[in-house]
């Protein structure tokens, strides 16, 4: 006999089902990047719209996929660049903080080929006329519509100003190529310029070679004076930063207690610590032409700079920040800025890279 099963009035005996619930339901759900970008937008109104911080947000924005495409795709955050960018405008008048804005919504609508990017890069253009902004144009001339002929046009009264001499000349060949050698579709004179270009070339030569005499030198006579061998200018040596033709080599396993020899066009240089400490002491460097010493302004090179004389010849060196840069004064009276190569270790011990300065 089966036992009958009662069930209570109102009960169930299996459990009544539930609807179906989301597998994220009850968790967070994630902030829509639009949303955080408007918050940006507020803030930077809120602090009215520093220029660093007004280009850096545009920077975040075109990162995102949600911020690529056209307006009508995307009118949230392209209705938020839009609003920066002319707050940012109305609350920075000065013309290089309008500079900065002009070029960076340039990229970020040039980028997302928004058709305001040509408007805001001739804006640029009219206030600084810059390598930058022939850059940008040049490097997808079709997000700006394409007037080549009014870029170049544009570029051209900044040239000697605002371009290396080697960006003067990639800036002639490249206007040269975009309106195929007709230059009557350029800027008034140009036929003239382009006739000087023989004579620009002739500039571009002998910059090179001070600059590689420049790095040939110091790689014979400063410690570090160069691109580290296999990063370790301390033990191995170095070579001159500009060629490499100039090669240091360490006596020892610690060249700054003993010296290094140098092989350089001219012959062979050999230097030499003075009391074991070419870092506080000094050194000697002797070759074909002459002896160079050198001293420290104080107890440590490395931190305080050093002189590097040959009679009335002196290469003075001083650093404003114990190494991390070092303001060269050649015997030419030309000025130079060298930085370490590698992030570790201070100029000395990292090598050098060198940029002549006004």
């Amino acid at each position: 006999m089966v036992a009958a099963l009662v069930v209570a009035p109102g009960c169930w005996l299996f459990k009544k089902s539930e609807p179906a619930q989301p597998e994220n339901a009850g968790a967070a759900q994630p902030e829509k990047k639009t949303d955080k970008f408007a918050e940006e937008a507020a803030q930077l109104k809120a602090d009215g719209y520093p220029v660093e911080a007004s280009t850096e947000f545009t920077k975040r924005l075109r990162q995102y996929p949600g911020s690529k495409g056209t307006r009508e795709s995307n009118p949230d955050d392209w209705a938020l660049v839009d609003g920066v960018l002319e707050g940012a405008l109305a609350a920075n008048p000065e013309p290089d903080d309008q500079y900065t804005l002009h070029a960076s919504w340039a990229l970020v609508y040039g980028r997302n080929k928004i058709p305001e990017a040509q408007r805001e890069l001739l804006a640029a253009m009219a206030i600084k006329p810059s390598a930058y902004i022939f850059d940008i144009f040049k490097e997808r001339p079709e997000a700006y519509g394409e007037i080549y002929a009014e870029v170049c046009a544009g570029v051209r009264p900044g040239l000697e100003e605002h371009f290396l001499l080697e960006e003067q000349l990639e800036f002639y060949e490249q206007c040269d190529e975009w309106v195929e050698g007709d230059y009557s579709k350029l800027w008034p004179n140009a036929k003239k310029d382009y006739a000087a270009i023989p004579k620009l070339k002739k500039r571009i030569a002998a910059y090179e070679a001070e600059q590689k005499a420049f790095a040939q030198e110091i790689a014979a006579y400063f410690p570090g004076g160069g691109k580290c061998i296999d990063s370790a200018c301390g033990i191995l040596g170095w070579r001159s930063f500009w060629d490499e033709e100039v090669e240091s080599k360490c006596v020892s396993d610690d060249c700054f207690s003993v010296g290094w020899e140098s092989a350089t066009p001219k012959g062979p240089v050999s230097t030499r610590c003075i009391d074991s400490d070419c870092l506080g002491e000094g050194w000697k460097s002797t070759g074909k032409g002459g002896t160079w010493v050198g001293k420290c302004n104080d107890e440590d090179c490395g931190f305080s700079g050093w002189t590097v004389k040959k009679g009335s010849k002196a290469y003075v060196v001083t650093t404003p920040d114990e190494g991390r840069t070092y303001m060269v004064k050649a015997p030419n009276n030309k000025n130079y800025e060298c930085k370490p190569r590698a992030q570790s270790g201070k100029g000395i011990l990292a090598g050098m890279d060198c940029v002549d300065v006004e």
